[in-house]
């Protein structure tokens, strides 16, 4: 975690993520139970982990890459996205293989997941602090 000017925000952040994804897993894994039962719920927690994935990845690079240039900061964020991408691709084949997962859960649940992380990725990076001389 960085110690610069910039932590506190980084660190507020990063529970907020926390709380987000502990959100998704409660919710996803309650209405996956009440849907679907025990597939349900596996869907739920399945989406939760993605969720957290997309969030965490955002958080570390920007913390890792946070004195660093812009172009390096938006080439590593490009990087991380494309590597969420094939995460989340390498999951969904996994999962279609799987009896034991409900589809429909586990795409709502990743759905609205991802777009909640999406909304606290760009906040972050929107708010992310660059020196004129970048």
């Amino acid at each position: 975690m960085p110690t610069g000017p910039d932590a506190p925000g980084f660190r507020r952040l990063l529970v907020q993520m926390g709380v987000w994804t502990g959100i998704v897993l409660v919710g996803a894994m309650g209405v996956g139970a009440a849907v679907a039962g025990g597939r349900g719920v596996l869907a739920g927690a399945i989406a939760a982990g993605v969720a957290g994935l997309f969030s965490g990845s955002t958080v570390a690079v920007m913390a890792a890459t946070m004195s660093r240039t812009v172009a390096t900061q938006s080439a590593w964020l490009v990087f991380v996205w494309i590597v969420k991408m094939l995460a989340l691709l390498g999951v969904l084949v996994a999962v279609d293989s799987a009896s034991g997962v409900d589809r429909q859960v586990l795409g709502v649940s990743i759905l609205v997941g991802v777009l909640g992380c999406l909304a606290l990725d760009a906040r972050l990076v929107l708010r992310a602090r660059v020196s004129p001389g970048d």
